[in-house]
């Protein structure tokens, strides 16, 4: 169970790190922030802040692909 988790935030960490949206990256404990790299966005990152870290970088993933599917018209 413990190494099932940390191979899920592995795994959502990367996934983050590696999407188009990702211009920066932060992690304080299970605090999760995306600075969006320059460009037409209509906001400039993200943020997710839950007691999972798993559930925070989740959160922030869909977010993130919210945000770039929106800006395409």
């Amino acid at each position: 169970m413990i190494s099932e988790n940390i191979e899920r935030v592995e795994k959502l960490r990367e996934a983050i790190k590696n999407h188009p949206m990702c211009g920066r990256y932060e992690e304080s404990g299970s605090k999760i922030t995306v600075v969006y790299p320059d460009g037409d966005f209509l906001t400039h990152g993200c943020r997710a802040r839950f007691p999972s870290k798993a559930k925070s970088m989740q959160s922030v993933l869909d977010v993130m692909e919210r945000h770039w599917m929106e800006s395409y018209p």
